[in-house]
């Protein structure tokens, strides 16, 4: 009930008829009481009329002198002709005459002469008052005139009639009040309702239009209001209406745009209120950190992520916000390496981000870095052997060895070795380079096996007689592949010549090939040293040697391998090895069939 009565519609409704009502109250008990007044006044004045019509009838036996009994009879024939209570009294007040027929004693016990109309006549002038009559036992009006002549008073006539009568035009007249006041009461509520509900509807409208605005319906349309200032309102919750719409679509695209880049990253990204629970996070964050699993925002982060040096970064940057990078190892469930580019601020408020972390996995870069190291060691080792041993054949050949006629030829023999040596290093290099980097593209076209590879057993036909080996070809005819010949060349002419220089004396070489759906493996395998199984995993690496001090002195550059590698991923295929100490390795490659290429 208390919330009914502070609702808007019966507020102003019952405001409404409080003030109508209590003004009509107003109004009747004054028009009551005015009414009351003049009912008086005017029973008064025609009373008064009619004492000063029945004085001089009174005035005669008084001034005769008459008997009481003459008195006596007076007064009742004046009380039957008014039908009032007729009194005469002397100059002093006492009672000679009375209508009512009642003993003078019983009227004198109630003392006429102190009452204020007999009062007044006795003093000259008309007198009237309201009271009850002790000896009539009911209230009465009473008017008493003076009964006087030529200054000399005889006596005082009192007319008196019973205040029923007018008590029945009181109440004729507080009729006539009431009936307009519940007749202006009806009219007040039928003018209330209907003013009530001209100003409560639009604005009852306007309160649904303001709760569709905070829920987020913008299209609800307010009424047009016959009141100015409503209808103001309504115009003006309308344009608010509009204008949140397109500030809300607004935000809501660049949320959507914000969130599509946070989520496409590659970068992780997580951000954090001040008590460091994650407010977001985003798939590449929660792979790098392990919380596939997780459901983690409101989560902790100290709680989720149990690295100490993660939490001194997070803590450091809750207590001074400032810009923070550090990369932190982790070694589970697997090696690596996570730069965390922090950044601290007082500006998310109570509730919003005052850290977020921009996460990245170095680990590659760290990698490709010790690589980018260790190949520069080594191609400067590698260029400083020959280039040291040419340099000292010089010196050695300056300093008067060119004059010697049986070793000067041996010590340019050796310097033209080194300087092969050096060039084939360099080729190798560059061959390398323009592989990875794709400088030369691939010509791929149709290549039949078997001819190709027969091509480049007979380019190293000396070599392998030297060493007295047999090569066997399990290769099918008419077997051909999508490729790029030179390239592939390149291939069979690096693995046959590790065949040949780390095979057995006498030992052998075979090359098949097997076909799987669209693609042929080729296998090179040979019966030589074999490689250790802890140096399986880093074969195809440049420079790297199973044994540094013969492939130097067979004229191995390091880098055969990795270009083998590089060639054939290049083609969409894949390189792998398996090898027995003292038992041989074989090397074998994939490459697409001419089918599966368009």
């Amino acid at each position: 009930m208390h919330t009914f009565f502070r609702r808007l519609y019966p507020t102003i409704l019952g405001t409404l008829l409080f003030v109508i009502l209590s003004g009509f109250l107003v109004v009747g008990v004054i028009a009551i009481h005015l009414g009351n007044r003049q009912v008086i006044r005017q029973k008064t004045s025609s009373m008064e009329s009619l004492a000063r019509t029945l004085a001089p009838a009174a005035l005669d036996l008084l001034r005769s002198q008459a008997e009481p009994s003459q008195l006596q009879a007076l007064a009742e024939s004046l009380g039957r002709q008014t039908s009032g209570h007729v009194t005469l009294m002397t100059p002093s007040g006492e009672p000679i005459g009375d209508s009512e027929q009642m003993p003078i004693a019983m009227a004198s016990r109630d003392n006429p002469a102190t009452h204020p109309d007999v009062v007044q006549a006795r003093q000259g002038r008309v007198g009237s008052a309201m009271r009850y009559s002790t000896t009539l036992r009911m209230p009465l009006l009473y008017v008493a005139v003076p009964l006087e002549e030529r200054g000399r008073s005889y006596g005082v006539l009192r007319l008196a009639i019973p205040m029923i009568e007018v008590q029945s035009l009181r109440v004729a007249i507080q009729r006539v009040v009431l009936g307009g006041l519940l007749i202006g009461g009806i009219i007040a509520l039928v003018l209330g309702l209907w003013l009530t509900r001209r100003i409560s509807h639009p604005i009852t409208r306007m309160t649904q239009l303001a709760g569709s605005i905070a829920e987020g319906r913008f299209d609800v349309p307010v009424c047009a209001a016959s009141i100015t200032e409503v209808h103001q309102l309504g115009l003006a919750l309308n344009a608010m209406a509009q204008s949140l719409q397109q500030s809300v679509a607004s935000l809501s695209a660049e949320r959507n745009q914000a969130r599509a880049i946070v989520e496409s990253m590659a970068e992780g990204v997580v951000a954090l209120d001040r008590q460091g629970r994650i407010l977001l996070i985003n798939p590449s964050a929660r792979v790098l950190l392990e919380l596939c699993g997780h459901d983690a925002v409101g989560q902790s982060l100290v709680e989720i992520v149990r690295h100490p040096e993660f939490h001194d970064m997070l803590r450091s940057l809750l207590e001074q916000p400032r810009h923070l990078t550090q990369e932190v190892a982790l070694f589970h469930p697997k090696e690596r390496i996570l730069r965390f580019h922090g950044v601290g601020s007082q500006d998310g408020g109570t509730s919003g981000a005052c850290v977020v972390f921009v996460i990245q996995d170095v680990t590659e870069h760290h990698r490709y870095e010790q690589l980018r190291r260790e190949f520069v060691a080594n191609v400067s080792h590698e260029l400083k052997s020959p280039l040291t041993a040419i340099r000292s054949l010089t010196e050695t050949l300056l300093g008067g060895a060119l004059e010697d006629p049986a070793n000067n030829r041996k010590f340019v023999q050796l310097i033209d070795e080194e300087a092969t040596r050096l060039s084939q290093l360099i080729n190798d290099l560059l061959s390398l380079s323009q592989i990875e980097s794709q400088a030369i593209p691939l010509r791929l076209e149709r290549v039949e096996l078997c001819p190709l590879v027969e091509t480049v057993i007979a380019s190293l036909q000396a070599a392998i007689e030297q060493r007295g080996l047999t090569i066997s070809l399990g290769l099918a005819p008419g077997l051909c592949v999508q490729a790029d010949p030179d390239r592939i060349r390149q291939v069979f002419a690096n693995l046959i010549d590790n065949a040949i220089k780390y095979n057995k004396p006498r030992g052998g070489i075979t090359i098949t090939a097997i076909q799987k759906q669209a693609w042929v493996k080729v296998i090179v395998a040979d019966t030589g040293m074999g490689i250790p199984t802890q140096d399986l995993p880093r074969i195809f690496e440049r420079f790297y040697r199973v044994d540094k001090a013969r492939s130097r002195e067979l004229g191995g550059t390091g880098l055969g391998l990795s270009i083998v590698k590089h060639i054939v991923e290049a083609h969409g295929g894949q390189v792998s090895v398996e090898s027995q100490l003292h038992q041989g390795s074989a090397f074998s490659f994939s490459l697409p069939l001419t089918s599966n290429l368009s």
